[in-house]
């Protein structure tokens, strides 16, 4: 199972919503993969020292989305993925992604179909949060 710790933050700016999504990406290139028979909160994200609202959504099969609690999660102490080497692909690091639409939800601006995290599109995961956040 993938892991996908996010903050999801919005900005509404004239007829638009700017959702400003980070995500906790091993290199900015994959995503943290666990067994799934672990717990989520217990076993894999408190002793890493993130802690969630409980909010977790499933993309698929194999992808859980959990919301990072950003008052008890200490974001600093991650790398941002501008901090870290190109070619490294086994540090965690937040990437932040813009989503932009319209006060109808009609995406204006994408991610790129071929951007992958993992095999998995960007533009997926970043739809299912902000769909989970209406």
């Amino acid at each position: 199972m993938f892991i996908v710790p996010y903050i999801h933050n919005v900005v509404e700016q004239n007829t638009f919503k700017v959702n400003i999504i980070k995500l906790l990406t091993l290199g900015g290139q994959g995503l943290w993969e666990e067994d799934s028979e672990l717990k989520v909160d217990r076993d894999i994200l408190n002793p890493n020292d993130i802690y969630t609202n409980n909010t977790h959504y499933k993309l698929g099969n194999d992808i859980m989305l959990c919301e990072v609690d950003t008052t008890k999660t200490n974001i600093n102490d991650f790398y941002k993925w501008e901090e870290i080497d190109l070619e490294s692909t086994d540090i965690f690091c937040w990437r932040t992604y813009i989503y932009l639409a319209d006060n109808n939800e009609t995406p204006w601006l994408q991610t790129p179909n071929n951007q992958l995290l993992s095999n998995y599109k960007v533009e997926d995961i970043l739809k299912r949060i902000v769909q989970n956040s209406i």
